[in-house]
């Protein structure tokens, strides 16, 4: 029986399988094309025998069946294909290449040569190389997705944001039915952060197929960027009764049972995680914060110190100490825990828990001088230097924090909050750039409530009050519990001569003993409005 004309593909057998974006899109290695007319005697069943070898881990078997294979038909490229594949499993790279070569001379029109040969040369870093082979599988045939995921992962790993959404999107149109281009899609919004797109396409992918665990995972990981931990602990729910050996997916259930407020659920998913994977160090990591968040101080430092003896060269089980005894409010011997954990791996996320640690015990110059000395030297760390921006924005350094933010903007004009507090540091500094900086905000995120609140108080400050009531109507939709967006509403609603409105919005409002900032002047307001 000669090959089927669907390409028939092996396990996922490359042993250090590259990432889903940032490595190239981690393909399947394609252990078979669709036979030449000159030379198809190798079998369908001959494949699967190999195939299923491979799954099998019965490596010299598979081998034997291979030499056996090329002896019978050494002018057929899926026989070195079929060879390629288990020397891979092997992890004889070179001899596999070789083999793959010598399919593609056999058959220059190989697609599965090429995508094979396209893999190695990601594993090999030579990404033009990796590019060449994918155009040239598209020019043998134009829809191929894989070959679109390929590019897609290439311009991932080389900054080339347009050009991964306009790959995936190609992949989704050449492959309308395929889960993996919307699942890759939405796993690129949301490293973006825009997780409203990355919602919107995993609910895509999920409906193409509902038992799908990619897609399933994909649309748990959006339900928890966009705050639906109950929505994600039933997408993790029904992804672990498909796998319930598992132990991500138990994992993955853990954490959005802890987002969702459920410790007993959480503690006991992340148990069954480590049941099934006793070693399984961010499941324990987890773990340890869950019973944080439950009072259970002893078994988090348990589990800690636990860290600390399997991992000695990790700094997480001293991190996991320091949130302990911060929440212990023993800020000086947090200190020393996330000095310790800073030691053994300097990383960001270190620095700012150090930081933190340092301003409660009253060293708000050391604190700041930790960050400061951090971004000297990883300038482009945009996370730890949005959060020192934030943290001299709460202190009041104004100044400062319009500085730290200018910079995150700089580097990174997509990031939201960034966009929106400097536009409010703008208002307060009467600077005329603060409605400019807002529009991009609103233009990124029209539908975020504090966005929507920065531009439209903005706006009633500058007298564009129409258009400030109609987005300040729009966040009190959205946050009807805030405030400050209820007030900043009824002041707008005022300055357009709606008196009656306003002070029915300001009553109801200061009928609450709810403080905030602004209250004073929402007091005053309501007492001229009365007058």
């Amino acid at each position: 029986m000669a090959i089927s004309k669907i390409a028939l593909r092996a396990c996922l057998i490359l042993s250090g399988a590259l990432s889903m974006l940032a490595h190239g899109l981690a393909l399947a290695t394609i252990i078979s094309d669709e036979p030449s007319e000159m030379h198809s005697g190798v079998t369908e069943r001959e494949v699967r025998q190999i195939n299923s070898l491979l799954a099998q881990k019965q490596l010299d078997k598979a081998m034997q069946e291979v030499e056996a294979l090329e002896k019978q038909q050494p002018q057929d490229a899926n026989t070195y294909i079929l060879k390629g594949a288990v020397l891979l499993a092997r992890r004889d790279p070179a001899a596999a290449r070789k083999s793959f070569e010598r399919a593609l001379e056999l058959n220059p029109k190989s697609v599965a040569a090429s995508m094979n040969l396209a893999q190695l040369d990601l594993l090999e870093k030579n990404l033009q190389s990796a590019q060449r082979r994918y155009q040239g599988v598209l020019t043998i045939d134009p829809k191929n997705t894989d070959a679109m995921l390929g590019l897609a992962g290439i311009a991932a790993r080389t900054g080339r944001d347009a050009e991964v959404v306009s790959w995936l999107e190609k992949a989704i149109d050449a492959g309308p039915a395929l889960v993996r281009p919307r699942v890759l899609l939405s796993t690129y919004y949301l490293q973006k952060r825009d997780a409203q797109k990355a919602l919107a396409i995993a609910k895509q992918a999920q409906a193409l197929d509902a038992d799908n665990s990619e897609a399933l995972d994909a649309l748990g990981a959006a339900q928890l960027a966009t705050n639906e931990p109950g929505a994600a602990v039933a997408s993790y729910r029904k992804l672990t009764a498909l796998a319930p050996s598992d132990p991500a997916a138990h994992y993955k259930l853990g954490m959005a049972q802890a987002a969702a407020r459920d410790i007993e659920g959480s503690r006991a998913s992340l148990n069954r995680a480590l049941q099934l994977k006793p070693d399984f160090l961010q499941a324990k990591v987890e773990l340890a914060a869950v019973e944080l968040r439950a009072g259970a101080h002893g078994e988090s430092v348990r589990i800690a110190k636990e860290i600390q003896k399997q991992h000695p060269s990790s700094s997480v089980g001293w991190t996991l100490e320091g949130d302990v005894l911060m929440d212990q409010k023993q800020y000086a011997q947090a200190e020393k825990a996330y000095e310790r954990a800073f030691g053994i791996r300097k990383s960001g996320m270190v620095a700012v828990k150090l930081h933190d640690a340092l301003n409660a015990a009253g060293k708000s110059k050391a604190a700041d001088s930790i960050l400061l000395d951090w971004l000297k030297d990883h300038p482009a760390d945009v996370a730890v230097r949005s959060y020192l921006a934030m943290s001299y924005l709460k202190n009041g350094n104004n100044k400062e924090a319009i500085r730290q933010y200018e910079t995150v903007v700089q580097s990174a004009p997509r990031e939201v909050v960034a966009l929106n507090d400097l536009a409010w540091l703008y208002q307060q500094a009467n600077d005329s750039r603060a409605a400019d900086t807002a529009e991009r905000a609103y233009q990124l995120a029209p539908e975020n409530a504090q966005v929507l609140d920065t531009l439209g108080w903005i706006l009633a400050n500058k007298g564009d009050v129409d258009r400030s009531v109609k987005l300040l109507r729009r966040a009190a939709e959205l946050v009807p519990s805030s405030p400050v967006i209820r007030y900043h509403l009824a002041a707008s609603l005022a300055k357009t001569g709606a008196n009656v409105p306003a002070r029915v919005e300001l009553e109801a409002l200061l009928k609450k003993d709810t403080a905030f900032r602004e209250r004073p002047q929402a007091e005053a307001l309501l007492k001229q409005l009365k007058n």
